[in-house]
C-alpha cells in the first residue's frame, strides 16, 4: 500500500509538470528529431491481461493450492476457534474461477539514439507492481446445533512485480499541425516478473498459500521450522508495437502521449503463455541532457 501510494504521488506530480509544460511551452520546432543520444522519463497505466491472475487462485494443480493453508489442522483451528464454529467445507467450485488484476501505475526510464531526423533505436525500462484480486467461500458448521450453516466469504490475492526492459526502433513522421507530430514504435521486450504474495484474508489475518518451509511440510507451531526464500516467477520474453503524438515545446523538449501493446510470455508455473497487455503513458524527452556529460 505505501509503495502504492508513493507511486500515485509521483504520477500526480508529473501530471502537474506536464500541464505546466503544455501551458507555457513555446515551440521552436520544425518537428525534426536532432540527431544524438536523447533521454526521458515516463508513467502510465499498466493494463495486464488477466489470464495469468488466475494463478492466484489457490486452486487445485496450482503452483500454490489454497488447501496449503485451509488443510492445514493448526490453521483450520484457528479459523474455528475465530468464528466459534465446528468445521468447515469448501470445494473447488467455491474459489475463484476468474481472478482479476487492478489496472496499476508504472513507471520508467527511455534513452533513444536518434540516428537520422525520423529514425532511432531506444532501450526503455518499466517498472510495476500489480495485484490479482478475488475471493472464496467457506461453509461453516456452526458449533451450536440450533445455528445453520453459514457461508462466508474472503478475499484472495497475489502481488507481483514486473520489470521490463524494451528494445525497438521509433519511427517519427511529419508535423500533422504547428508542433505536433505522430509516430510508431516496434521491438522485442524482456520481462522478470517475481511474485511477491499469494495469501488469503481470513478474520483480518493474512495466511500466504506459498509453502515456504519444504516440500512435503506445512505450518507446524510446536517444531523449530526454517522458511526459504522461494523465487517463484521469472524471466519471459515478448514483442511489443505502439503508436502516439509528440508535442515539440522547443528542440529540446517533448512530451509523448502514446500506447504500448505488448505481446508477451510470462514465467509462472503453468501459465506459461503469449498474451496481450496495454500500457497508455504519458512521456518526456529531453535531449540536452548528454551535452553536459
Amino acid at each position: 500500500m505505501p509503495l502504492l501510494c508513493y507511486n500515485k504521488k509521483l504520477y500526480l506530480s508529473i501530471l502537474m509538470v506536464l500541464a505546466t509544460l503544455l501551458t507555457t511551452g513555446q515551440n521552436t520546432s520544425d518537428g525534426k528529431m536532432l540527431e544524438g543520444w536523447i533521454i526521458g522519463m515516463h508513467t502510465g497505466l499498466y493494463i495486464a491481461n488477466n489470464y495469468t491472475a488466475n494463478y492466484y487462485s489457490g486452486r487445485e494443480g496450482n503452483e500454490n493450492e489454497i488447501g496449503f493453508v485451509l488443510d492445514n489442522k493448526f490453521h483450520r483451528q484457528d479459523i474455528l476457534n475465530y468464528y466459534e464454529a465446528a468445521d468447515y467445507t469448501y470445494s473447488q467450485s467455491d474459489l475463484p474461477h476468474q481472478m482479476r488484476y487492478s489496472p496499476d501505475i508504472n513507471i520508467g526510464f527511455l534513452a533513444r539514439n536518434n540516428i537520422t531526423e525520423d529514425w532511432g533505436v531506444f532501450l526503455n525500462f518499466t517498472f510495476t507492481r500489480l495485484r490479482a484480486q478475488g475471493v472464496f467461500v467457506l461453509e461453516m458448521d456452526p458449533s451450536h446445533i440450533i445455528e445453520e450453516r453459514r457461508e462466508r466469504v474472503f478475499d484472495i490475492y497475489g502481488v507481483e512485480e514486473r520489470n521490463l526492459i524494451d528494445i525497438g526502433v521509433h519511427r517519427q513522421f511529419d508535423l500533422i499541425s504547428p508542433g505536433i507530430t505522430y509516430y510508431a514504435e516496434a521491438g522485442i521486450s524482456i520481462n522478470n516478473l517475481k511474485v511477491k504474495e499469494s495469501t488469503i484474508r481470513i478474520a483480518d489475518r493474512g495466511y500466504s498459500i506459498i509453502n515456504r518451509y519444504g516440500a512435503g511440510r506445512g505450518y507446524d507451531p510446536n517444531i523449530p521450522q526454517s522458511e526459504y526464500d522461494i523465487r517463484l516467477g521469472g524471466f519471459g520474453t515478448g514483442v511489443f508495437s505502439g503508436m502516439g503524438l509528440k508535442f515539440f515545446f522547443n528542440e529540446e523538449l517533448t512530451l509523448d502521449l502514446g500506447t504500448t501493446v505488448y505481446l508477451k510470455f510470462l514465467n509462472l508455473k503453468h501459465y506459461k503463455s503469449f498474451t496481450l497487455h496495454t500500457v497508455p503513458y504519458v512521456r518526456v524527452m529531453y535531449n540536452g541532457f548528454f551535452d553536459f556529460i
